[in-house]
């Protein structure tokens, strides 16, 4: 199970460079998963690794994107825009693993 997460940054600076429009972070399982205790495992690391990037970057995400494809090429997606702009990996993944429930994976 491929598993993308985007952090939308926030187009107000917080260092002198322009920021990027997106901040990409992907895992691709070796095979399809349907343990949700890897699901959980797999997204924490992702916003854990976003954070760690947007601050090494100087850079605060205003939003995130998590991207759950499917063996059947479909996929499902959502979006959370952010209350406060942040690099803050936990609560990065607070909002990650509340995307994450959002999409009601469960067992076939």
């Amino acid at each position: 199970m491929p598993v993308s997460f985007v952090a939308h940054l926030d187009p107000r600076p917080v260092a002198p460079s322009e920021p990027a429009a997106r901040l990409v972070a992907d895992l691709v399982l070796e095979r399809d998963c349907l343990d949700p205790a890897q699901h959980h495992r797999a997204v924490l690391g992702l916003a854990d690794r976003i954070g760690q990037r947007l601050r090494g970057e100087g850079r605060i995400a205003g939003g995130l994107t998590l991207t759950v494809p499917y063996a059947d090429r479909s996929s499902s997606t959502r979006t959370l825009i952010l209350p406060d702009p942040t690099n803050y990996s936990p609560t990065l993944v607070a909002a990650a693993l509340g995307l994450l429930t959002g999409l009601g994976l469960q067992r076939a």
